[in-house]
C-alpha cells in the first residue's frame, strides 16, 4: 500500500514544480504582447468639437428691407420653395408712384415740346433758305431794272445840255424847254429810284435773314434747356421707378425660406431689417469650430472625420462620415472654422439638413503607444518643473 501513496505524492510535487513555470511563461507571453502593441500598434487620435452644425454649401441669403416702409402684401412662408426673382414682401409704394407718374407726364410734355421746337427750327430754316433766293431775285431784279434807267439817264443828262445850249440861242420855245428838260430829269430819277431799289431790297433782306437767324438761335437755345430738363426728368423716372422697384422685395436665389419675422399688411419695417433668410437647395456641408491652438497645424484638409448629429440619436442613426476640406489659418477669438465635406453614403444622408447641430470627431493622427506614453511623461515631467520652479 506503501507504493501507491508514494507514487501519488511524486505526482503531486511534479505538478506543484511546473506550476510556477506555466504561470511565468503565461506572464512573459502577454508582458512580449504589450510591448509588441506598445512598440508596433497604431493607435488614432482624434481632435472634437462640440460647435458644429450643417449649412448649405453655398452662402444663405439674408433679406433685408432696403427702405422703411408699410407692408402691404407679404408671401413668406417657412419653408416654402421660392425660385429667383418671386415676390416676397410688398411695401407701400403709393407716393412714389404718384411722383413717378407726375414726373412721367411732365416728361412726355417736354418731348413734345422738343418736337414742336424741332419742328419750328426746321420750318425756320426752310424759310430761311427761300428768302435768301428771293433776295438773290429781287436784287438781281432791281438791278436789271437800274441798268435798264442807266442809259436814259446817261442820254436825259445829254439832252439836258443840248436844250440848255438850244434855249439860250433861242432856238426852242421855253415851253418845249421846260416839257423836254423834265422828261429828261424823269429819266434820271428813274435811274436813282431804281438804285435806291436795289440797296433798299439789300437792307430789308439783310435785316429779314437777321432776324430770321436770331429767332433760329433762340430755338436752339430753347432745344437745349429743354433736352437738359428732358434728361433730368429722364434721370428722375429712372430714380423713382428704382424706388418703387426697391419696395417690391425678390428672392435673390432658388432656395427655401428657411426663417423668417411674421409680417402682417399694415405693419411698419425700418431701413435694414431682417425680414427672412433664403437658405440655397443643394448640397450641405459640415461647419466646426475647434480650438485655434488645437486645429491650426494639426486638422488639415484630407483628414477623415465623423459626424453625430444631435437631432438624430447617433445610437439609432448612426453617424456620418466627413472629409475635411478647408481649415482657417488664423483663429478668430480664439476659434478656428473648420468645414466639411459631408459624404452622401450614409445611412441617414437623406435627412442632412441645412441648421443641424452636431459634434465632430477628426482623426487627426495615427501614433504608436510607446509614443502616446513618451508625450505623457514628457508632459508630466513638464508640469512638474514648472510646479517647482520658484515665483517670481
Amino acid at each position: 500500500m506503501s507504493t501507491p501513496f508514494s507514487r501519488t505524492f511524486r505526482a503531486m510535487e511534479a505538478e506543484s514544480a511546473r506550476a510556477p513555470l506555466l504561470a511565468l511563461g503565461l506572464v512573459s507571453a502577454f508582458m512580449l504582447a504589450g510591448l509588441a502593441w506598445l512598440c508596433f500598434a497604431r493607435v488614432s487620435l482624434y481632435e472634437t468639437s462640440r460647435a458644429a452644425h450643417l449649412e448649405a454649401g453655398a452662402s444663405s441669403n439674408v433679406i433685408q428691407a432696403p427702405v422703411a416702409g408699410e407692408v402691404t402684401a407679404s408671401h413668406l412662408q417657412l419653408g416654402r420653395a421660392v425660385r429667383q426673382g418671386d415676390t416676397l414682401v410688398v411695401l407701400d409704394s403709393s407716393a412714389a408712384s404718384l411722383q413717378l407718374d407726375v414726373e412721367r407726364a411732365r416728361h412726355e410734355a417736354r418731348v413734345r415740346e422738343i418736337s414742336a421746337v424741332e419742328a419750328e427750327i426746321g420750318a425756320q430754316e426752310r424759310t430761311l433758305d427761300s428768302e435768301r433766293l428771293t433776295k438773290r431775285a429781287t436784287i438781281d431784279e432791281a438791278r436789271t431794272q437800274a441798268d435798264a434807267a442807266r442809259p436814259l439817264s446817261r442820254f436825259a443828262e445829254t439832252e439836258i445840255e443840248r436844250l440848255e445850249q438850244m434855249r439860250e440861242k433861242a432856238l426852242i420855245s421855253q415851253v418845249d424847254y421846260l416839257r423836254r428838260r423834265s422828261e429828261a430829269e424823269r429819266d434820271r430819277l428813274n435811274e436813282r429810284t431804281a438804285l435806291q431799289a436795289v440797296a433798299r431790297v439789300g437792307a430789308e433782306m439783310s435785316t429779314r435773314q437777321s432776324d430770321r437767324l436770331s429767332t433760329i438761335e433762340q430755338l436752339h437755345h430753347q432745344l437745349k434747356t429743354l433736352e437738359g430738363e428732358c434728361a433730368t426728368s429722364a434721370a428722375q423716372i429712372s430714380q423713382l421707378a428704382f424706388e418703387v422697384q426697391r419696395r417690391t422685395i425678390r428672392s435673390p436665389i432658388d432656395g427655401v425660406v428657411g426663417d423668417l419675422t411674421v409680417l402682417r399688411p399694415g405693419a411698419y419695417v425700418s431701413d435694414g431689417a431682417v425680414l427672412a433668410t433664403i437658405v440655397p437647395a443643394g448640397e450641405v456641408q459640415a461647419i466646426a469650430e475647434f480650438p485655434a491652438g488645437r486645429a491650426v497645424g494639426r486638422i488639415r484638409a484630407g483628414q477623415h472625420a465623423r459626424l453625430r448629429l444631435e437631432g438624430l440619436p447617433w445610437g439609432q442613426y448612426g453617424s456620418v462620415v466627413a472629409t475635411v476640406t478647408r481649415v482657417a489659418t488664423e483663429g478668430r477669438q480664439g476659434v478656428a472654422r473648420v468645414e466639411l465635406d459631408v459624404t452622401r453614403q450614409s445611412p441617414i444622408a437623406a435627412r442632412l439638413e441645412h441648421g443641424l447641430s452636431a459634434s465632430v470627431d477628426v482623426e487627426v493622427e495615427q501614433v504608436r503607444p510607446a509614443q502616446l506614453l513618451v508625450r505623457a511623461l514628457g508632459q508630466l515631467a513638464g508640469e512638474q518643473a514648472l510646479a517647482s520652479a520658484p515665483s517670481p
